[in-house]
């Protein structure tokens, strides 16, 4: 079966496996983003929380998509890619086949910590600020939490100076997204990761309820490419919070026209544009 295709931008590759894991890889750097799911409590599947575990029933050059059984219910899931000329952009739907309840979904990005340890990830805000997190060498017991934001856009991971990736997450459940760090040393891991929630109150599904967001992956290798990067999540969550549908923000940056629908938002929310915009880069 045909694959989803590898995609190079510069020396950054970004690869997709046959279950929908993407490894974004920079010379000897490498992380890790999936699907994470915990169950009611926060309760662990080893058998399914991550995505890396779900098998795969359909491969194809777009998308993968297949069935998982978890212990607190079955879903079927499908994410299709879509490749833009400076950016990679991933739609996630689970649909429940039976009554699922879950604590919380999460689009996650590993960090290992032999790589990370004592670098700092900037969290990208939706009232235009931005949070520096320091990745913490030592592991503190007890003290898994590093970081943690409601009202989110993305995170920047850096790999050098002037170069790294931006991963932010919409979807139409919440314009804001929470976001957080975590040591995950804490649960005996070896990773940080950075985590973009999806903004659902509870998960009480039945069968046939979906759930769907889109991750949007940037890379940059110079502060010009980072600068135009935040410019655009910091548009896509602009738009979002003026009530444009996540189907619409994906069609605006699968035609390339993103930027002319913020023009078109008028001489006043331009204005309004440009202060938010200008703040999230300083």
């Amino acid at each position: 079966a045909a694959a989803i295709p590898t995609i190079q931008f510069g020396d950054f590759e970004i690869s997709t496996s046959e279950n929908g894991v993407v490894t974004v890889r920079y010379l000897a750097h490498s992380i890790v983003c999936q699907v994470a799911l915990w169950g009611p409590g926060w309760t662990w599947d080893i058998n399914s929380s991550l995505q890396t575990l779900w098998p795969a029933q359909t491969v194809g050059d777009q998308g993968v998509s297949g069935s998982v059984n978890t212990l607190w219910g079955a879903f079927t899931w499908k994410e299709e890619v879509l490749f833009g000329s400076d950016f990679v952009l991933y739609e996630f739907t689970m649909l429940a086949e039976s009554n699922l309840t879950l604590e919380d979904i999460a689009w996650i990005t590993a960090l290992p910590v032999e790589s990370f340890a004592g670098k700092e990830v900037t969290a990208i805000l939706s009232d235009g600020t931005s949070r520096t997190v320091n990745l913490r060498v030592e592991h503190v017991p007890g003290e898994g939490g590093l970081a943690s934001y409601s009202n989110g856009v993305a995170w920047v991971v850096p790999f050098g100076q002037s170069l790294g990736v931006v991963v932010a997450l919409f979807t139409d459940a919440a314009p804001q997204i929470p976001l957080s760090a975590t040591d995950e040393r804490e649960w005996g891991g070896a990773e940080y990761w950075l985590r973009l929630y999806h903004p659902q109150e509870s998960y009480r599904l039945k069968a046939g309820d979906e759930v769907k967001f889109y991750v949007y992956l940037q890379p940059y290798s110079k502060s010009e490419e980072y600068e135009a990067a935040l410019r655009r999540v910091s548009g896509l969550a602009y738009l979002r919070g003026e009530g444009v549908s996540s189907s619409e923000l994906r069609d605006l940056l699968a035609t390339g026209q993103l930027e002319s629908r913020l023009e078109q938002m008028g001489k006043e929310r331009q204005t309004l544009l440009a202060a938010y915009i200008v703040a999230a880069l300083t």
